[in-house]
């Protein structure tokens, strides 16, 4: 049994490895890529277009683009749940990403089945 544990943990690893070089291979891909609509906004919010800005000192950015990204995040995301979750709370943040992710998935509020083609 101890040997099985072992091969488990070993392969276990080698697939969180090769999970983690998927995902950094994806950011490095992406690096500058933008998108009208983040995770998370419900699609009567519209696109996330409008801009909020602010300056800071370049060590508080460094370490705001460090958190960001070692949470898979890009800067934009991180900022945009941050600033949700003030506004709404964490609970209403997440109902909109729970909302967002079941209409993906065909079951939520926001989706409408389409009519097959030739009806």
């Amino acid at each position: 049994m101890g040997a099985n544990s072992d091969a488990q943990a070993v392969s276990s690893a080698a697939t969180a490895a090769e999970q983690r070089a998927h995902i950094d291979d994806t950011a490095t891909a992406c690096q500058g890529c933008t998108f009208s609509r983040s995770t998370g906004l419900p699609a009567r919010m519209g696109k996330a277009t409008a801009e909020i800005k602010g300056k800071f000192p370049e060590c508080i950015k460094d370490e705001f683009v460090m958190l960001a990204h070692s949470l898979g995040l890009t800067e934009s995301e991180l900022l945009r749940s941050l600033v949700m979750v003030r506004l709404y709370g964490v609970a209403g943040a997440e109902r909109m990403h729970s909302n967002q992710l079941r209409a993906a998935a065909g079951i939520g509020p926001e989706w409408t089945p389409m009519e097959p083609a030739g009806s």
